[in-house]
């Protein structure tokens, strides 16, 4: 487990070198890519609701399980 996480962490410190000190690469973006990239921004959003939605029964089953016993609990101290 160790390991993974030194390599993660390499991993994530290069990406940042690689950010900040790139080069000036004097590149054109057109409109279709910021485009893109906000429709990939919006399927993520969709994705991660649709998720939710799938599994909210399951949700709701474990948090109630977890916080039932809490009221019972109180009420048989008093």
């Amino acid at each position: 487990m160790r390991r993974r996480f030194n390599v993660s962490m390499l991993f994530v410190l290069l990406t940042v070198w690689g950010l900040v000190f790139a080069p000036p690469a004097y590149a054109y973006i057109d409109a279709g890519t910021g485009s893109y990239l906000f429709q990939l921004l919006i399927a993520g959003l969709f994705a991660g609701a649709f998720m939710i939605k799938m599994f909210w029964k399951s949700i709701k089953a474990f948090l109630k399980s977890r916080f039932s016993g809490l009221g019972k609990r109180e009420e048989d101290d008093e």
